[in-house]
């Protein structure tokens, strides 16, 4: 897990930002699910891409999995000092 967030448009990067607080706060625990791209997107005001691209970012980093028809689930949570990282 190094590097930053890369190529986010604002409202991808809103979510991505949003998504990572939840982890870190324990709103969302290691194994638990997060909400769909489709609920992000509408909760945002986006496209589904953007909330897509978003996931993917988390998904790079090792902090989410997708598993298709189940859902995109939390696989590590990531240190505060590390999370300040990404």
């Amino acid at each position: 897990m190094t590097g930053q967030p890369t190529g986010m448009n604002s409202t991808t990067l809103a979510i991505y930002d949003h998504v990572l607080n939840d982890i870190l706060q324990g709103t969302v625990a290691e194994g638990g699910l997060l909400p769909t791209e489709m609920e992000l997107a509408a909760r945002f005001g986006v496209s589904r891409m953007d909330a897509h691209a978003a996931v993917k970012e988390l998904a790079r980093f090792g902090i989410v999995r997708s598993k298709r028809g189940a859902g995109t689930f939390v696989c590590k949570v990531p240190s505060p000092s590390l999370a300040r990282h990404l």
